[in-house]
């Protein structure tokens, strides 16, 4: 009897674990956001889940007990397409499993809407179509990188300049796929790139490089670094870079011609000014008062000439690297007075008032003396130049590694868009006029003799009231 009654309560608990589960399974397919549909082994529909509605767009009384329709292979997963009525088609993924329903064998079908997703797919697929159009169309070399410095994306471009068509970039580290040399084939260091001033700023930075073949062979690059930024935090970087080697050529020969032209005219010039010269003193016998002003007119000429030409092998030197500087000791002030003897007669002419200080006038610098004095010419010309009334003052003060030289007129002044183009080469090699009046290439000139003896030239300036130009050079 005991046995019996043993026998009676777990035959109890079993039946009352079933039914917990059936419930637990039906709360499951009840509450599914995917389709779930029950056949019996012919096919035929017995159950669908209300998510099904929604799949298929109807009423799931109008399901029961017709014929799926579709091959049901167990343990499979299928994409099927989803006839909806009153809607346009969908796409789902459909999963049969064998299982039992109402104690018989059956089929349950798990069908999951992917209509959306598919949809997004295919957008991302076509985006990503364009994007590697884009890149294959590119005439320069992109790189895009990690946050571990690891190559995640590269163009035709890129592995064609640098040796790799193999597409063996994919993956390597940046110091083993590209290596970096500076102008006198020094390798830099990560760390000393641009890349490093991007990361930390976040802002894009281009500069000159020379970057390593494969094969080890070098050329020359501009380089362009900007972060990618995702949720405020950098997630990686890219890299646009072109071959200029033959920029860099044509630039060479260039100014190897601006220079031979420049030598063969300098010298007839310089000739033609000191016949003409002799000839206001009177070599030749008296002029008259005609002939004199034309001859001064014409002297004027080949000064202008003169400087012009000057001013081009200056800059041939720059472009090549072939400025040389003699570095001395030597006062300031001694500077500051040799140059302006050279505008004593102009700023006479236009009745402007000079000052020049003589505080901190022995403040001994180590500078070119010619570079320098051309370098302030060209400032002080400018202040002269620009300055109708009013004045021009000129002071010299010693600060904290430096001597300074500050030239201040009263002339007319320059607009925001002239002083950031006021020192670029662009500007100044294009022939582009600064302030309606010359190229600029005085200034450009100055500044790069000043910046070759390890100083620099600046400006301020308020429109129709004046430049203050400064220059340092560094103390002896």
């Amino acid at each position: 009897m005991k046995k019996l009654t043993n026998k009676a309560n777990q035959h109890k608990i079993d039946l009352q674990a079933l039914e917990e589960s059936e419930a637990r399974f039906r709360g499951i397919v009840l509450w599914s956001p995917d389709a779930i549909i029950v056949t019996d082994t012919k096919g035929k529909i017995e159950y669908m889940n209300p998510a099904a509605e929604g799949v298929f767009n109807r009423k799931v009384e109008s399901f029961i007990g017709k014929d799926f329709g579709l091959p049901l292979i167990d343990d499979e997963s299928t994409e099927i397409d989803i006839f909806r009525s009153g809607k346009e088609p969908g796409v789902g993924d459909m999963r049969v499993m064998e299982t039992e329903w109402l104690h018989k064998k059956a089929h349950l079908i798990m069908i999951r809407d992917i209509t959306e997703r598919k949809k997004a797919e295919e957008e991302l697929n076509e985006a990503k179509a364009k994007d590697e159009a884009i890149l294959g169309c590119m005439v320069d070399g992109m790189i895009e990188m990690d946050q571990d410095w690891r190559i995640v994306t590269v163009n035709k471009a890129a592995e064609n300049f640098l040796g790799w068509e193999d597409g063996g970039l994919i993956g390597k580290s940046w110091q083993d796929a590209l290596l970096v040399q500076d102008d006198k084939g020094r390798i830099i260091a990560l760390d000393r790139l641009p890349i490093q001033t991007v990361l930390v700023a976040r802002e894009i930075e281009a500069t000159d490089r020379y970057f390593i073949r494969k094969n080890g062979t070098r050329f020359p690059v501009a380089v362009t670094a900007s972060p990618v930024i995702l949720g405020g935090v950098i997630a990686g970087l890219i890299i646009i870079f072109r071959d200029i080697t033959k920029e860099k050529e044509i630039n060479r020969m260039k100014n190897e011609f601006i220079s031979l032209v420049s030598h063969q005219l300098k010298t007839p010039i310089a000739e033609m000014k000191g016949y003409i010269e002799n000839m206001l003193e009177g070599v030749t016998g008296d002029l008259t008062i005609r002939q004199r002003q034309y001859f001064n007119e014409m002297l004027e000429v080949c000064a202008r000439a003169y400087r012009l030409i000057s001013d081009l092998l200056s800059i041939s030197m720059i472009e090549r690297g072939a400025l040389l500087v003699n570095m001395l000791p030597i006062k300031l002030g001694e500077i500051v007075d040799l140059s302006v003897k050279n505008f004593l007669g102009t700023i006479k002419k236009k009745d402007l008032v000079l000052s020049v200080s003589e505080k901190d006038k022995d403040v001994i610098v180590l500078a070119d003396k010619d570079k320098t004095i051309e370098a302030l010419n060209n400032v002080i010309d400018n202040a002269v130049k620009f300055t109708d009334k009013g004045s021009i003052v000129i002071e010299i003060s010693g600060k904290t590694g430096y001597g300074v030289v500050e030239v201040k007129d009263t002339g007319r002044g320059m607009s925001r868009e002239v002083l950031n183009n006021l020192f670029k080469k662009e500007t100044v090699l294009g022939g582009e006029p600064i302030a309606g009046k010359g190229a600029g290439i005085g200034l450009y000139i100055a500044k790069s003799f000043i910046q070759q003896q390890k100083g620099d030239i600046s400006v301020t300036s308020i429109l129709d009231k004046g430049s203050t130009f400064i220059f340092k050079i560094p103390k002896a």
